[in-house]
């Protein structure tokens, strides 16, 4: 028997739920060791290749040397392309987004050590302010 609020997509509130659990876990940058978010978010971006490798290696199967609109109007099978075009293209932004926030809190932790020196105490002058909300330099503005 299914339990209540699951249809034929069973599976769809434990992803729900799995992206709450992320999102609630890339919070944690204000409350755990930053370098064990990073790590964790390297990892997150490592799987996100995986994916696009295989991805990009089944789109290559299926539709060989053809352009995708090409081989959506007129290829023999075109059933998982669609699938496989966005599961890239989410896999791609996954590895982005995670790329993107290690980037900035690698980018906090230099700035913290500079300030601070490696055992925590006033140092070094603090850096420059950025336009970024976040405070860093080098990220991109809508940060």
């Amino acid at each position: 028997m299914r339990s209540p609020g699951r249809g034929r997509a069973g599976g769809l509130p434990l992803l729900i739920g799995r992206c709450r659990n992320e999102s609630v876990r890339d919070q944690a940058a204000d409350h755990v060791d930053a370098r064990t978010l990073i790590a964790q978010l390297t990892e997150r971006a490592a799987t996100a290749r995986a994916r696009i490798d295989l991805f990009g290696n089944l789109l290559r199967t299926m539709r060989g040397d053809r352009a995708e609109e090409e081989f959506l109007l007129h290829g023999d099978r075109v059933g998982p392309c669609p699938a496989c075009t966005r599961g890239l293209a989410f896999e791609e932004g996954n590895r982005d987004w995670c790329e993107r926030a290690a980037g900035v809190l690698r980018e906090r932790e230099r700035g913290r050590i500079s300030r601070f020196g490696r055992a925590g105490r006033p140092g070094a002058a603090a850096r420059p302010r950025s336009s970024c909300r976040a405070g860093c330099s080098g990220c991109p503005s809508g940060w």
